[in-house]
Order: structure tokens, then C-alpha cells, then sequence
């Protein structure tokens, strides 16, 4: 089975530069846990999770509107391709402690999001499962940033 077929194609994505009330907005508002970060042709330089918004803020105490992205985001990514088996991306989750990989295709660009929960959850309703029933989604459908909203105007 390839990543492809168990990632998640949506995925919040914000910019270094970007205000991490933002960021926290979004995952808020949309029920995420991270957010990925893209530098201006959509490659992920980072991440940054709902607890290292929350870490970030308690020990610099100044309030989110003041912070920026960068300041909290993890970085470098660690990515997977979307041709890569996922037994070998949850292989790669496990063997660093981490959550979430960031799906990129053969150019380095985002492509979707692949998360332990997500893993557990199809493994629990099908662990027979081959392939991925859901239609592909559109990627990227949120944004943070006005950089994002240029991106936004010039995808409609």
C-alpha cells in the first residue's frame, strides 16, 4: 500500500512569516493538530502543532498576535513521498517519535498529510484494507497569511 492512498489531501498550511494567532486560528477552527509549514512554491519548511503554539507562547510571554510562525515551528520536516509504502512512513513515525509526515510529490511539493491517528483509525475500521475508498479532495484548503491569499486568488 502507498501513501498515497491512506493521506489525507487536505492540509493547513501557513508561512514562516505568518502570525501564529493565525495559525492557531485555523487548527482551532478546523478541529487540526498542526499546521504545515511552505516556503512561496508550496515545500514544506517546517510544521507547527497545536502544542508548540501553545509552548511557544507560555515561554516567551507575549501574546500569539506577536509571534511569528517560525518562532514555534518545527524544522526541518521530515517528508515522505506519496509512492513511498505506508508501512515504511509509519516505520519512519515510529523510529522518531513523531505524529505527522508531511506527503510530498517527486518535486518536493505538499501534497497531502499523513497522521498516526489517521493510520490507527483505518487500521481499526479495515485492517484488511488495500486501498483508499475516498475521493481524492482538493489540497491545500486552508490558508494563513496574505502570501496564502495571493496563492488562493491565483488557484481560482
Amino acid at each position: 500500500m502507498r501513501v498515497r492512498d491512506w493521506m489525507k489531501n487536505e492540509v493547513a498550511t501557513c508561512t514562516p512569516g505568518d502570525g501564529l494567532d493565525g495559525a492557531v486560528k485555523v487548527m482551532k477552527d478546523e478541529g487540526y493538530g498542526c499546521i504545515v509549514v511552505v516556503d512561496e512554491r508550496r515545500r514544506p519548511v517546517g510544521i507547527v502543532t497545536d502544542r508548540d503554539a501553545s509552548m511557544t507562547a507560555l515561554t516567551s510571554g507575549r501574546p500569539l498576535r506577536e509571534i511569528r510562525v517560525s518562532d514555534a515551528m518545527s524544522s526541518p520536516t521530515t517528508n515522505c513521498l506519496q509512492e513511498d509504502d505506508v508501512a515504511q512512513a509509519a516505520s519512519t513515525m515510529g523510529r522518531l517519535r513523531i505524529r505527522r509526515l508531511p506527503v510530498v510529490n517527486r518535486g518536493g511539493f505538499l501534497v497531502g498529510l499523513l497522521a498516526l491517528d489517521d493510520l490507527a483509525r483505518r487500521t481499526a475500521r479495515d485492517p484488511d484494507s488495500s486501498r483508499c475508498d475516498q475521493e481524492p479532495q482538493t489540497p491545500v484548503r486552508h490558508r494563513v497569511g496574505s502570501l496564502a491569499a495571493r496563492q488562493a486568488d491565483a488557484e481560482c
